[in-house]
């Protein structure tokens, strides 16, 4: 419903019909993108290897394999699987949130035990 609503806002305000069939497509890239996040989130394990199912969303599906390393190294934060985190961040070349993860969580616990 609210795809439809946006391309009807979009028909009103532009006069060209190329420019309404774009911003139709890149809304509905978007939500498909936004739709494929969604499931990601709720079905990826923290592990840091890719699972059966996850290989075959990269290999027959051809999702970006950073799409769901980033999304499994959320999962891991939210597991509290610190170290997976930072495996998982660094495969997805995702320095920054790797360095954050290491910083705040996994360099106290190492610091501690000596």
């Amino acid at each position: 419903m609210a795809i439809s609503s946006i391309c009807f806002i979009t028909y009103q305000r532009t006069d060209k019909v190329k420019e309404k069939n774009c911003y139709k497509k890149n809304v509905l890239l978007f939500s498909r993108e936004k739709f494929v996040k969604e499931l990601l989130s709720r079905h990826v394990t923290s592990d840091v290897e890719l699972t059966s199912n996850e290989q075959i969303l990269v290999e027959k599906y051809n999702l970006p394999s950073n799409l769901i390393l980033s999304t499994k190294a959320q999962r891991a934060e939210y597991d509290k699987q610190w170290t997976n985190a930072v495996r998982l961040w660094i495969q997805a070349k995702q320095w920054r949130r790797a360095h954050e993860t290491y910083c705040t969580n996994v360099f106290h616990e190492t610091l501690l035990k000596g």
